[in-house]
């Protein structure tokens, strides 16, 4: 790295520095610098010293790699590119002297940024991969200077590593469907966009998943038009076959009960039907009585306990209920007859009984059934979901779960982890238990404040003022500071106390900001009265 003649030997004792800085400053990584901290006697002792910190941060906190920009913001020492450029140091130059590498490439123009690839993807052989370009901020360049790497490949190697659906289908029509029909066939339902390209990612196949739905709508095809072909049952939902020539699809497990249960009975009925020419609702099932007279059944199955897990929930449970209600009125209105089941009907283990009071309701609709005919929970859950799981595996699923976040998980974060494979094979192979019940078969209880409902304040809050007490006695600085906090990334700290929610604006009317809860002063960005060291941070 050349330097101005007035900065050389600059680098004189940086290693002595770095273990300066590894016992004296620990503990000001990510905090507001003091006034003068970069200033030192002497240009080149500052110079000295910028370097030995930004080494020092390398070291500690990305395992003596290079940092970039962003991840420097991302830690709270922006500052330290400004005085690289106030001194007129290049980040570049001393990434490369000290290892070997840069972070950002400058790129000159398009005829530098073709040579540079065709020279990189000659020495490999092949053309280059999204990731190894992401590694030298080539797709940027790339889509920068409208560079069509299929094309450049083309050029190049005469082939690329995108596939080829046109010469494919070219070859075979059906080549595209095909593919579809593997993939569905596996799961014995509709995937997720998520599942195919897991799927196409273990079983290697030349193109992905997103390049399969792209094919597919690039040519009209939806991937609900996929399932109406295949005859397959769209996802979190389930096929029950009513005879030889029939099969509906219904949308939870509690219905597949309903329909296998009326087939035992030899009863016909509807599925999804319009209730009245005046109101575009769908009744759930209709039948008819001894008369002729129709009786709807309702199956009302919405889980609260389900919907207590985010705040997202409870506008679907808002309007689930004012739904609930206009149906209701509307049967009522019309005076029809109605069997309504809700969503605890079918909890408990015992299969027996509400198949007993379901046989009981329909005989006192005047709705002509045999005799009462048990059934056992294999016949009762008979349908094709197409899980290759089995019951010990979905338990086991979970519980490598449960084990790796340390706790209960519901239903509604399993759904955002991306898990709902886990949540539907327990509803198949467990289907008289709730996440929470198998849950605490493998040992774990929900330790949700209130049993996970959101909202409420529960009693055992400490008053708005005692807790921020409390809150400003930490000396924290910032809302990051504050999560890391409650989340138990913080060293020196001990755990969050039960009775101090983690969000105090979802509990406290009082609450007026973040630097009211922790006691600082926010003006235009900047943190002023910074509070004192603890003793804590200085021994770490």
């Amino acid at each position: 790295m050349e330097l101005p003649n007035n900065q050389k030997n600059f680098r004189t004792g940086v290693e002595n520095i770095v273990d300066y800085i590894s016992i004296e400053y620990k503990h000001l990584i990510g905090k507001k610098k003091p006034r003068g901290f970069w200033v030192k006697d002497t240009r080149e002792e500052s110079i000295k010293f910028l370097i030995a910190w930004y080494l020092f941060l390398c070291k500690v906190k990305n395992s003596n790699r290079p940092l970039s920009q962003r991840q420097l913001g991302e830690l709270g020492e922006s500052s330290v590119h400004y005085y690289f450029s106030f001194f007129g140091l290049r980040v570049n130059d001393i990434n490369l002297e000290h290892f070997g590498k840069i972070t950002k490439r400058q790129w000159r123009d398009r005829d530098y940024i073709i040579e540079y690839y065709t020279k990189k993807a000659k020495k490999l052989g092949r053309p280059l991969k999204r990731k190894e370009m992401d590694d030298e901020g080539l797709v940027n360049a790339f889509h920068r200077y409208d560079i069509l790497k299929k094309v450049l490949d083309k050029k190049i190697f005469g082939h690329s590593l995108q596939f080829d659906w046109d010469r494919e289908i070219k070859k075979d029509p059906d080549f595209l469907l095909k593919q579809c029909k593997m993939i569905w066939d596996f799961f014995g339902r509709s995937p997720t966009v998520g599942e195919i390209n897991r799927y196409c990612k273990e079983k290697n196949t030349p193109y992905s998943g997103s390049g399969l739905m792209t094919a597919l709508e690039r040519r009209n095809f939806k991937k609900s038009d996929i399932d109406i072909k295949f005859g397959t049952p769209p996802y979190n939902s389930y096929l029950v076959k009513i005879s030889n020539e029939k099969s509906i699809i219904v949308k939870s497990l509690p219905e597949v009960y309903i329909v296998n249960m009326l087939i035992s009975y030899g009863l016909e009925f509807d599925y999804e039907g319009l209730i009245h020419d005046s109101k575009p609702y769908l009744y759930d099932f209709k039948l008819f009585g001894k008369k002729g007279d129709p009786v709807y059944i309702e199956y009302f199955g919405l889980n609260r306990d389900r919907a207590h897990g985010h705040k997202s929930f409870s506008n679907r449970v808002e309007c689930y209920l004012k739904k609930e209600e206009l149906k209701k009125n509307l049967y009522e209105k019309i005076g029809a007859k109605l069997i309504i089941l809700n969503g605890d009907f079918f909890d408990g283990n015992d299969i027996n009984k509400f198949q007993k009071q379901f046989y009981s309701l329909l005989k006192d609709n005047n709705i002509k059934v045999g005799k009462f005919k048990a059934l056992c929970l294999k016949d009762l859950s008979k349908s094709k979901h197409g899980f290759k799981w089995n019951a010990d595996k979905s338990e086991q699923a979970l519980k490598e779960i449960l084990k790796e976040a340390g706790r209960f998980v519901s239903e509604s974060e399993l759904g955002r982890m991306g898990r709902h494979d886990v949540v539907n094979a327990i509803r198949v192979h467990h289907p008289l238990k709730s996440i929470l019940k198998v849950a605490e078969k493998l040992g774990y209880k929900d330790d949700r404040i209130n049993g996970g409902k959101t909202g409420r304040r529960p009693k055992s809050w400490l008053l708005f003022k005692e807790a921020r007490k409390f809150a400003r006695s930490l000396n924290l600085n910032s809302r990051k500071e504050w999560l890391a906090y409650c989340r138990g990334e913080l060293e020196g700290f001990d755990p969050k106390p039960e009775n101090i929610p983690f969000e105090p604006n979802r509990f406290y009317p009082e609450f007026s900001g973040i630097h009211d809860w922790l006691g600082y002063n926010k003006v235009y960005g900047e943190i002023y009265s910074p509070k004192k060291i603890s003793q804590q941070q200085l021994e770490l």
